[in-house]
């Protein structure tokens, strides 16, 4: 049998194997979920179902969670970077959104996010980021970086404990002036000069954590590590900083 012979009926034999059979369809994957638009408020493409992060702007700690959009009657509060599931919403308010949302302990209640809103006659903004893989992914721009690390190095002696705060403290004597521990001091002189043992306005935000090798402050309930812009500190971001903390800038 000559060779064209032989492909002829390999192609006759792949061709009766195949008969009868539907080919593959490409998997269809589902629509990017699209978020209702209110006026005045930046869709970010939140939708009920998924989890977000509370961002607020402004010398606010935490906003409170109401049983009704509107409604006077406050049900819970939140604070800035907790993640939250997004139960129900958006309905839309003037020049704002709410969101019925759950917190890491169960509490929920609607919460208002828009640019300019006020609370007891101080004016901030809240918003929803999306959460997607581990956090929020953020660069830390590089006139800020000073300022992260200083952040960062508080919330790691906080939730590190006693045995932490001598680390930088025992760092920081052996190396007091130089450049390499500059960020530690101003962390450690702002801990001071509070008088507070606690000065993370948003601890609940956070861990520590062992993480690939180390030990480091992360997103709470994720292997992200807080690049430290979205850590709080209670004399730094209030309306009366402590003058401690232009040092950061």
């Amino acid at each position: 049998m000559n060779r064209s012979i032989t492909l002829l009926l390999l192609g006759i034999m792949l061709a009766g194997c195949n008969a009868g059979q539907t080919p593959k369809a490409s998997p269809t994957l589902p629509p990017a979920a699209t978020e209702i638009p209110c006026p005045g408020v930046e869709p970010r493409g939140i939708t009920a179902g998924s989890q977000a992060y509370v961002t607020l702007t402004g010398p606010v700690f935490s906003v409170s969670l109401f049983k009704e959009p509107d409604a006077p009657v406050q049900n819970s509060s939140v604070a800035h970077h907790i993640r939250v599931d997004v139960k129900d919403g958006p309905r839309c308010s003037s020049a704002s959104a709410w969101w019925l949302v759950s917190l890491p302990d169960g509490s929920q209640g609607w919460l208002q996010i828009g640019p300019s809103l006020e609370a007891n006659g101080v004016m901030y903004g809240a918003a929803l980021e999306p959460y997607m893989d581990d956090a929020v992914q953020r660069e830390v721009p590089e006139a800020r970086k000073k300022e992260a690390q200083v952040r960062y190095i508080a919330a790691d002696i906080e939730l590190g404990g006693a045995d932490v705060l001598k680390y930088y403290q025992d760092t920081v004597a052996a190396k007091p002036d130089d450049p390499e521990t500059e960020t530690m001091r101003i962390a450690l002189d702002i801990l001071k000069e509070s008088g507070e043992k606690s000065i993370l306005a948003n601890a609940a935000a956070f861990e520590r954590k062992p993480l690939r090798g180390g030990t480091s402050v992360v997103d709470a309930g994720t292997e992200y590590v807080q690049p430290g812009l979205d850590i709080l500190l209670t004399p730094c971001d209030g309306p009366d900083p402590l003058p401690v903390c232009s040092k950061m800038k």
